[in-house]
Order: C-alpha cells, then structure tokens, then sequence
C-alpha cells in the first residue's frame, strides 16, 4: 500500500511536472509588440520592440540539474526615433536575435531576454546598434513588469511597455 501511494505520489508529479511543461508560457503568449524609451549618449529615444521565441534550445546543464530556467532561442525587430525631449534623435531600425530564458514560479513567469543586433533595416549616419538585457514579468499572459538596458557603451535604463493588436 505504502509503495503504491508513493508511486502514484511521483507518477502524478511526473505528470504535473509534464503538464507544466506544455503549459510554459512563452513570449508568443503576449503581445508581440512593445513601445517605450531608451536613454544613451545621444538623451532619450522612442523605440517601439517586436518579439518571437523561436523553440526551444538544448539544456545547459545534465537532466538532474536544479536549473529551473528554461532557455528559447529569439529574435524580433528594434525601431527607434525622436521623442519630444529629443526631436533631433536619428530614426533607424535593426533585426535582433538572442536567447530568453525562462523561469516560473507559482505566481508569474519571468522572460530574461538577451538579445543582439544582426542586420539593419534602416541605418542612420554614424549610428550603431546595441543588443539589450531584459527582464518581462507576466501572469496568465498579461504583462506586469519589466525592467532592462541596451548594452552598447553609454547607455543605461530601457523600459517599454506591451501594445496589444499593433
């Protein structure tokens, strides 16, 4: 009886734990669209940010590793532009490509991106591009927070927000 409980105990587990994992939220979830700003060298520029995750990739560690996070392969579109305390900023795009690692807790999922720069869409003169370090927090697929920075030399804080259907 007692080993029968313990492995109807792991067996449900097993599946709970299977479940979980089809049930992973994922960027493709939430809105594909982000707007927001960023600060640099140049002051403050309007940037809007389209994501995908991509799949999955192989795990970093063996099976029995406690890494929680699960790692996906990314990439999206970074737009950025003038903004009305920097109406002389370049406008410009570039693709991105990277990696997201997810990680879940009982209350919300949490999507560290880590992105770089791949090719220009639209270049301005003397301008460059920069990868960016993001943390998305959501919650049955609403965002509810984030917080990041580009990492190119002089630039420091990112923060954009979801813009569901554009």
């Amino acid at each position: 009886m007692i080993r029968s409980a313990a492995l109807s105990v792991a067996l449900g587990f097993a599946a709970a734990t299977a479940a979980g994992a089809e049930t992973l939220p994922t960027l493709n979830d939430l809105p594909e669209t982000y707007a927001g700003t960023f600060l640099c060298g140049a002051g403050e520029m309007g940037m809007t940010m389209q994501l995908r995750d991509i799949g999955p990739l192989p795990r970093d560690c063996d099976p029995n590793c406690e890494d929680p996070a699960i790692k996906h392969a990314a990439k999206g579109v970074i737009r950025f532009f003038p903004t009305i305390v920097n109406p002389d900023a370049p406008a410009g795009a570039f693709t991105i490509e990277g990696t997201v690692n997810y990680t879940r807790s009982a209350r919300r999922t949490v999507a560290l991106l880590e992105m770089e720069p791949v090719d220009w869409i639209e270049q301005p003169d003397g301008f460059g591009a920069s990868g960016l370090e993001y943390q998305l927090l959501f919650s049955d697929g609403v965002v509810t927070g984030g917080y990041g920075r580009p990492t190119a030399d002089g630039c420091f804080a990112m923060k954009v927000f979801p813009v569901p259907g554009l």
